[in-house]
């Protein structure tokens, strides 16, 4: 007997307000402002047999999966990942939107997504940077609009920066990134497209106490945290203190899996055999606890690529 075909559907602009959890604190015109981003992610559910096969996928994967994060040779792996986007920049046609050479390579496009609680096939081949675009879009308006300077540690490619100088010219935005190709790449971004940018290099497992944050600044981290295989205590000690407004993460947070689920099993099995970040909300947790800061926003979002959810949000304040 065939399977029934799944119907498609499209993530709707409220859908996603409502999985980064602020649709109490959002105005009607702000929704219809991603609504350009959103009515592009069309997405179709797996059937029985499918979803059978892509999960036989997903264990053979994490038994062949190698990657240790936070490996020494890591750092040469980002040096020269970002130093081919920098190429890809430099040989790109002028004419074209500078974002598409930024986008990171681990954005996988044409490949099954994890999408409230299930996984999906996207229609769209660009779905989770498409989704990225939106979601950073709704966090700058929302939490980082009337900061004093804003602040990404791990910044990449820059391209959420890019998006940050273009939607708030007016605040004065900072870069940075332990490798030296990122740090030159965000440069030329900045000089490039005339941004109100600066970038230099920071370790966040060593930070350096000469580097300056401005009260009432924001601090953004978008993935970064995840490769620093536990060691962001000291990061986090640093960005104490300065007399920062907030900081908003978006992460993958290994704590917000229900183990119970086979679903979510394998997103745990997977990023524990690499080594990502773990016990990250917990020692926020602590600290709030002591008194020294505010937890506002702890929201799984429900969305990931094929083998993990990335893209979990956390926001805290200093007391």
């Amino acid at each position: 007997m065939s399977e029934k075909k799944i119907p498609t559907a499209s993530l709707s602009a409220q859908t996603l307000i409502d999985m980064i959890g602020i649709s109490s604190e959002i105005s009607v015109a702000h929704i219809e402002n991603i609504s350009d981003y959103v009515d592009e992610l069309r997405f179709q559910r797996l059937s029985n047999s499918s979803r059978d096969n892509l999960i036989r996928e997903v264990l053979k994967r994490i038994e062949l999966d190698t990657q240790i994060i936070g490996a020494a040779e890591r750092k040469g792996v980002w040096e020269r990942g970002w130093a081919e986007v920098l190429v890809q920049y430099d040989n790109a046609d002028p004419t074209d939107a500078v974002e598409k050479e930024l986008i990171p390579k681990f954005f996988r496009a044409n490949q099954s997504i994890r999408l409230l609680g299930n996984y999906a096939a996207p229609l769209v081949s660009n779905f989770e940077s498409i989704f990225v675009s939106a979601l950073r879009s709704v966090i700058f308006d929302h939490y980082f609009c009337d900061v004093t300077e804003f602040h990404e540690f791990g910044a990449g490619t820059g391209h959420n920066l890019v998006h940050f100088c273009k939607k708030f010219p007016q605040i004065q935005a900072f870069g940075s990134d332990f490798v030296h190709s990122s740090v030159t790449l965000m440069n030329r971004l900045s000089h490039d497209l005339n941004l109100n940018l600066t970038s230099t290099t920071f370790d966040m497992t060593r930070p350096a106490d000469d580097y300056e944050i401005g009260e009432g600044a924001g601090v953004f981290t978008f993935g970064s945290i995840e490769q620093l295989a536990g060691k962001y205590h000291r990061f986090i000690d640093f960005i104490l203190s300065k007399k920062i407004k907030l900081c908003v993460h978006i992460e993958p947070v290994i704590e917000l899996y229900n183990e119970s689920l086979l679903f979510d099993w394998l997103a745990i099995k997977f990023q524990s055999k690499r080594g990502y970040t773990a016990g990250f909300l917990p020692y926020l947790q602590q600290l709030e606890s002591s008194g020294r800061i505010t937890l506002s926003k702890v929201k799984r979002l429900g969305f990931g690529s094929l083998m993990m959810e990335g893209y979990n949000l956390i926001v805290w304040r200093p007391v």
